[in-house]
Parts: C-alpha cells; structure tokens; sequence
C-alpha cells in the first residue's frame, strides 16, 4: 500500500526500494532487540524492476550524427533530439522550454516548466529552477534552436505549482514545435515522429 502510494506520487522503482531497504534496516534492528515481536515488513517484497529500462544505452556520436542527417527536410525536428542527447532533460520539461529561458551568454537553461498531460507545471520534487549548463555541443544546437524560434508566436500559459491548486501565467515563446504541423509538441506526438525518424536514421 505504501509502495503504491509512493510510486503514484511519481517515484521511481528503484528509489521506493531503495527507501524501504532503509525501513527494511530499522524494523529488522528493533526486532533483533526484542522489540518488536515480529518485522512486518519482512512479507513486503520490493518493486519489480524492468531490467532493460532500468539499463541506459546512450546514443554514440555516430548515432547522434545520423539522426541530425537522416531527414534534412525535418532537420528543425530532430535538433530536439540531438540537443537532448547532451542536455539530458526529461521529454515533459524539453517540450516546455521556451526562448526566456535560455541564456546564450551564460551557456544556461532555466527549466521552469514540464507539459505532463495536457497542463504546464512546475518540474516536481525540486526547491528552486532547474538550471542546465549546456557543455558545447549543447550550446551550439541551442544556438541554432533559438534563432529559428527568435519569431515565434507569444503565447501565454498557465503554470500549476507545486502545491498542485495554485497557478502562475507566463508569456513565453517555445522552442520545440513540429516542423508540419506548426503545433507544440507532446510527449506521444514526438514519440511517434522519432519512432519513424530512427527507422530512416
């Protein structure tokens, strides 16, 4: 039950388990000590782990290349992903980055927000914004990026905070929209083009 709860509130696998190794370590202590007349925690198995996603398999440089090359009529399409290769972000908090939170002169991104079904949010579990120092190849997509998106349209959004009840509303200018449908992305309509974009890579 309290595994669940944990995993809803967006908690990785790893790290419920990881919390109840801990727990595991404390009841199994006052037991010893006579404590507890039993560990109640002892019939509580951990998380399953899907192995292959648990494991990372980066892209090569090579593979990076292939992407950037593989449609130059998409070419806009798949700097998002190149780009991510080395900036590491989550898919929710790339389609959310706009023009204001780039700092060319600094090399950083600020991430203010994540797109997480359908609404705008403040990125979870985090004090304070996010900020990104772009290592060079990052920095030199960035570039390219935001001078593409230097006349896209103002639009203005509403933000939910981390409380999950209030709202801030922001203007900003996104960086990341498809290239055929002038529309913003999400998380299942970049997946879909990338799919079909790594079969031509």
């Amino acid at each position: 039950m309290f595994q669940a709860q944990l995993l809803k509130q967006g908690l990785a696998p790893k790290t419920v388990n990881d919390i109840f190794t801990v727990l595991r370590g404390v009841w199994a202590d006052a037991f010893s000590d006579g404590i507890l007349k039993a560990n109640p925690l002892d019939r509580i198995s951990n998380v399953g782990l899907d192995v292959d996603l648990e494991h990372a398999d980066p892209f090569s440089r090579t593979e990076i290349e292939l992407i950037g090359k593989a449609d130059p009529d998409r070419r806009a399409d798949a700097r998002i992903i190149e780009f991510n290769c080395w900036a590491g972000l989550s898919l929710s908090e790339l389609i959310g980055l706009a023009v204001e939170d780039v700092d060319l002169e600094t090399g950083l991104v600020n991430v203010r927000r994540a797109l997480v079904v359908g609404e705008f949010k403040v990125p979870k579990e985090r004090s304070t914004v996010q900020v990104v120092e772009l290592i060079d190849p990052a920095l030199e997509l960035m570039r390219e990026i935001v001078a593409a998106a230097k006349d896209a349209p103002t639009v203005e959004i509403t933000v939910i905070q981390r409380d999950n009840i209030t709202s801030k509303k922001m203007k900003v200018r996104f960086l990341f929209r498809s290239s055929t449908s002038g529309l913003l992305w999400s998380g299942k309509t970049l997946g879909n083009w990338f799919t079909a974009h790594l079969k031509k890579s």
